[in-house]
């Protein structure tokens, strides 16, 4: 096997029947490995079984990509007509470590290019995920239970897909998974349950998966891995006969005969690491015989200096950079090397005074460019000028900034003047942006952070990508921070505390869309008492100041030490509030609901309505907990100290009203719940309502039903026009009066025929008595589903999801077909719930019981899907139930019982304590909207 991949050819064969042979590969290698060492998995720690993984570590340089990128181009072939491979690298920013929505959507675009046959439909699949994470990320309540159900939604409509063109299996690479464990497990965990639920929900045989990366754990930690992965495959450096032969094979080449001599002790002295052997080749194509045995003299003389893995690669470079002969281009490489890219305006405006070379003209810097050029192992041509190659930088950059010190300070001073220069010059946005980033780049190597704006600190992370990790630790960790990228433990610790509660708080809400609700607690709560004491001594401070300048005589204002409050989503509090609740702390969760009510209403009277739905509101979580378990009643207008809101001071469909109200249901006593509901039809005084026809209503159940239809485009994610429950003939009406009117929000013809749908519902049984009707409803517009995909006796995931599209909703909402007389408002979707009542159970029930629950909700409906069928609970394990319970959530919501789910679990489990607090809550919320 010739270069790059020399003495790797024993791990590529392994590797290749690995995918082949999955654990029999692992068993049938009994022959030594040049260079690498397999560390078998103990199998009786397996938690993944049906997903088989190896792991090929090593540090840098060994040679992890090479590898890689061969098995990868055989397997696929020279046409992409051979294995179907998947390749994620987790250094991608759009990945972010492990996301799982932007992994599915990368998965797609890659098998639609080995299938282009499949190009059309997976486009489209990857258009409806899209427009799934839009609004998951607009309205995050309940994000992960979303999530799950999206992604699985996806993948039930790629089964007929794959199986159709001959997919039963495919390859999973999953490079730089460093970046998923660089904190801890957990993500790996999610990983692999993703992994799974790919395999099952497409409907695959199966799938193999190669992980890459540097060690991921110490190697006295090894068990660690064993849950995951069959086995690790540790490469080092390669044995001397394979590091000559791959050597002597660049050298040739590049016709350096005379340089093939010296083989030998090149190897002798700089090691067997594969990078370093490239580092050694490109040197001896810029230099004669008799400079590289001076470099092998010196080196050579230098005891006591490691020679393996990077300490060989810094070693290589740094003696290299010594013996730079051209004494114009030595000052270029070292300090130069401080600059990511060089140009002959460059050369002359920036590197020709700290380096030395003193006043230079244009064509001196050309002549200086044309020179440096030819140091390959240093530049590649980029554009205009040469770019410094990324190893290099990588491991020379510390050190020039160590050892050359004021030298290297005025370039990066140079360079940051003559970038922003640029940036202020320039009116083209594209050029201008670009030079500011350099700028700021710069200043950052000099330990400044330049803008405290979360934008500019995310721009310049995407500007610098991989090159973000030159900058010192404390800029480093605010510019990660502000792009969204995994911090290392160093890098949390040495942010400031403004940033620190920020990286708080964005860590939890991240762990809480991944279903990690007790992380993001533990994160966000160690973050909530590291504030509130340092809020605590800040206020000790100010009341001894305080007291010395009363001591003074001189007078102070109370409200002096009054903070700044903040406001609704925004609330200091508001992160904690969401995880405590999101892992049943509802008593907490209620102690904050009087300061939060302060908050929100200082907001409201600020800006009015507050951005987002009412079911991310920490207020609105608060109060909805205070009704089931405050000891204690909040009275509203005693702590804000103002009436509540009136028609005739904020119209309907403007502002806030409709929060207000939702909160004011939650927290009034029965008694005066009717009177807030009768002031709204007393005073109501827009169009649409001065249009109803008061006399043709039965009373005030009915007057509450206009009243949610009516707010549905501003109630919140609950109550939508697409999520409400069934009315009577005689409302829908009524309803399409109104919008014959001319004032409502839809077509006229569009809300007729919903409603009139619903006339084809049977409301004891909750089916259709007309199939045909439903079939046709379903595959009406321009995406939707043939009829012959439609299967009622075993519908998937995928049709009730395009069902419940085509419908509005309309046919998997709660059905209270005779609400009109029971006094009840109905309350549409409660994500708020998933993340609660999915961490009782979890920590409560084995899938056997989830399954005889499932039994019990799901029988009456002829729209429950084949994958969340009873059975598919009593087969999965504790990993697989968990993955399939986010998803069941939201089915049972679509159907309108995830509050009879809830109930029946409590009355399942009488013992279970947290499933009956969740059925508890569940209780006093829907009851807070019966009259």
């Amino acid at each position: 096997m010739r270069s790059p991949l020399r003495g790797r050819g024993g791990e590529l064969r392994l590797l290749q029947e690995f995918t082949r042979a999955g654990a029999r590969a692992i068993e049938a290698q009994y022959a030594p490995l040049t260079g690498a060492i397999l560390h078998r998995a103990n199998l009786a720690q397996r938690r993944w079984p049906d997903v088989p993984a190896l792991l090929l570590s090593g540090g840098g340089g060994v040679g992890k990509s090479a590898l890689i990128s061969e098995l990868i181009r055989k397997l696929r072939g020279p046409r992409w007509d051979g294995r179907v491979v998947v390749h994620f690298d987790f250094d991608e920013p759009a990945l972010k470590a492990g996301d799982q929505g932007a992994m599915l959507l990368e998965a797609a675009r890659q098998i639609a290019l080995a299938r282009p046959a499949l190009d059309e439909a997976l486009s489209a699949s990857r258009a409806n995920l899209r427009r799934s994470l839009l609004e998951i990320e607009r309205s995050p309540s309940g994000a992960y239970e979303r999530l799950k159900f999206a992604i699985t939604v996806e993948l039930s409509s790629w089964k007929p897909l794959l199986a159709a063109h001959g997919i039963h299996d495919l390859v999973l690479v999953l490079d730089t998974l460093e970046e998923v464990t660089v904190v801890d497990f957990a993500r790996l965990d999610a990983l692999f349950g993703w992994l799974d639920t790919l395999r099952v929900d497409s409907g695959l045989q199966r799938v193999q998966v190669i992980g890459s990366g540097r060690a991921l754990v110490p190697d006295g930690s090894r068990p660690r891995l064993w849950p995951y992965f069959l086995a690790e495959l540790a490469l080092g450096d390669l044995g001397a006969r394979a590091a000559r032969a791959m050597l002597r094979d660049r050298l040739l080449r590049e016709k350096l005969d005379q340089h093939v001599e010296q083989v030998w002790r090149c190897v002798e002295v700089f090691g067997s690491n594969p990078l370093v052997l490239s580092i050694l080749a490109r040197y001896c194509a810029d230099n004669d015989v008799a400079a590289l045995i001076a470099l092998l003299d010196q080196a050579r003389s230098d005891d006591g200096l490691a020679r393996f893995g990077d300490a060989a690669q810094r070693f290589l470079y740094g003696r290299i950079l010594e013996r730079v002969r051209d004494a114009d281009i030595k000052p270029l490489a070292n300090p130069g090397l401080v600059l990511r890219r060089v140009t002959p305006t460059l050369i002359q405006e920036v590197l020709a005074g700290p380096c030395g070379l003193g006043a230079i003209d244009t064509a001196h810097a050309q002549a200086l460019l044309q020179k440096l050029q030819r140091l390959a192992w240093l530049v590649t041509p980029d554009g205009d000028g040469l770019r410094h190659r990324r190893d290099v930088r990588r491991q020379m950059l510390g050190l020039i900034l160590d050892r050359e010190g004021p030298r290297a300070v005025a370039v990066n001073q140079a360079a940051a003047r003559w970038y922003a220069k640029q940036a202020n010059a320039s009116d083209a946005s594209g050029p201008r942006d670009a030079a500011l980033l350099e700028s700021w780049y710069h200043r950052g190597l000099l330990g400044e952070i330049a803008s405290d704006n979360e934008a500019d600190l995310r721009a310049l992370g995407d500007h610098l990508g991989e090159d973000v990790e030159d900058l010192p630790v404390p800029v480093r960790a605010v510019v990660k921070l502000a792009s969204g990228r995994t911090l290392t433990l160093v890098e949390q610790e040495a942010l400031p505390e403004r940033q620190r509660a920020a990286f708080a708080t964005q860590q939890s809400r991240r762990l809480r869309v991944e279903g990690l609700d007790s992380a993001a607690l533990d994160k966000v709560s160690l973050q909530s008492a590291e504030r509130t004491t340092q809020q605590s001594l800040r206020e000790q401070e100010l009341t001894s100041e305080s007291a010395a300048t009363s001591s003074s005589g001189a007078e102070t204002s109370s409200d002096e030490l009054v903070p700044i409050v903040g406001a609704g989503d925004t609330s200091p509090d508001s992160e904690l509030v969401k995880a405590l609740f999101a892992n049943g702390k509802f008593e907490q969760v209620a102690a904050f609901l009087p300061k939060l009510l302060v908050e929100y209403w200082q907001r409201v009277q600020l800006v009015g309505s507050i951005e987002g739905k009412l079911a991310n509101l920490p207020v609105y979580l608060a109060a909805i907990a205070a009704r089931a378990f405050s000891s204690s009643s909040v009275n509203w207008s005693t702590l804000i100290g103002e009436p509540t809101f009136r028609v005739d001071d904020i119209a309907l469909y403007h502002g806030p009203f409709a929060e207000v109200l939702s909160i004011e249901m939650l927290l009034a006593p029965v008694s005066k719940r009717q009177a807030l509901l009768d002031d709204l039809r007393i005073d109501a005084g827009d169009l649409r309502y001065a249009r109803l026809p008061h006399e043709g209503l039965q009373g005030s159940a009915e007057w509450q039903l206009m009243f949610v239809w009516a707010m549905t485009d501003r109630f919140s994610a609950n109550l939508r026009l697409s999520t409400l429950p069934f009315l009577h003939p005689d409302f829908v009406d009524l309803m399409y009066q109104i919008e014959t009117s001319g004032t409502g929000s839809y077509r006229p013809e569009e809300v007729n025929a919903h409603w009139k749908q619903t006339a084809a519902f049977d409301s004891r049984t909750r089916g259709w008595r007309d199939v045909a009707a439903l079939k046709s409803l379903a595959s009406s517009g321009d995406h939707g589903l043939a009829e012959r995909e439609i299967d009622l006796d075993s519908i998937n995931l995928s049709a009730v999801a395009r069902i419940a599209d085509r419908a509005h909703g309309l046919i998997l909402s709660i059905d209270l077909s005779g609400a009109c007389g029971s006094g009840f408002i109905p309350i549409g979707l409660v994500p708020e719930f998933y993340a609660p009542i999915r961490t009782a159970f979890q920590g409560e029930l084995q899938p056997p019981e989830i399954a005889r629950l499932v039994d019990q909700v799901a029988g009456p409906f002829r729209t429950w899907p084949s994958e969340l069928a009873p059975l598919q609970f009593e087969e999965a394990g504790t990993d697989r139930s968990n993955e399939l319970l986010p998803i069941l959530l939201t089915i049972a919501d679509y159907h309108g019982c995830l509050g009879t789910l809830v109930r029946a679990a409590a009355k399942a489990r009488p013992d279970a304590y947290r499933i009956g607090r969740v059925a508890q809550l569940f209780d006093a919320f829907e009851a807070a909207w019966a009259l």
